[in-house]
């Protein structure tokens, strides 16, 4: 359906409608941004290791944890 086709009523239904829908989505794009610069913040803060592994596995470590409460807060 073209939205341009409807009515005045249905058009504005569908403006609020779409306003409400691109600032719910807007938040979930904020989420993400917010979850990568936690994350370069973190990645920044390891302290050198002795191996490659060992900086690997503190990156790993913080990754998930910082995935999680993304997770978390794109569902709530």
């Amino acid at each position: 359906a073209n939205r341009h086709e409807g009515d005045r009523r249905t058009q504005d239904q569908w403006d609020s409608s779409f306003r409400s829908l691109d600032l719910h989505e807007r938040g979930h794009v904020q989420i993400s941004l917010d979850t990568a610069r936690d994350l370069e913040r973190s990645l920044r803060e390891i302290a050198p290791a002795a191996t490659c592994d060992a900086v690997a596995s503190q990156a790993k470590v913080r990754a998930e944890a910082l995935n999680a409460r993304e997770r978390d807060r794109q569902v709530s």
